[in-house]
C-alpha cells in the first residue's frame, strides 16, 4: 500500500492547482477557496494514514499543468482507450 501511495502522490497536486478563471470563481462566491480545500484535504489524509500506520510521502514536485493543456504522454493512451467504443460502434446508443 506504501509503495502505491507512493507512485500516484505527485498526481495529487494538481487537483489543487487553479488558473485565471477558478480566481474569478472564487472572488465571486461561485467556487470554493482552492487552498482551503487543499489545507482540509492534507489534515484529513494525513490521519487517515497515520491510522492506517502508513507514511505520508514528503512534500516536493507535483505533477501540474493539466488546466493550462500540457499532459504527459499518458493522456493520448487514455484518450485512446475511451475513444474506442464510441468509433467502433458509432450508433451504438449509451
Amino acid at each position: 500500500m506504501q509503495e502505491a501511495i507512493d507512485n500516484v502522490w505527485e498526481w495529487t497536486g494538481e487537483m489543487f492547482e487553479t488558473n485565471e478563471i477558478d480566481g474569478l470563481m472564487e472572488d465571486a462566491n461561485i467556487a470554493p477557496n482552492t487552498e482551503a480545500i487543499k489545507k482540509l484535504w492534507n489534515e484529513k489524509v494525513t490521519q487517515v494514514l497515520e491510522i492506517a500506520t502508513l507514511t505520508k510521502p514528503e512534500e516536493g514536485w507535483s505533477q501540474t499543468g493539466g488546466k493550462m493543456g500540457v499532459h504527459t504522454q499518458y493522456l493520448g493512451l487514455i484518450l485512446a482507450e475511451m475513444q474506442y467504443y464510441p468509433k467502433s460502434y458509432p450508433d451504438a446508443k449509451w
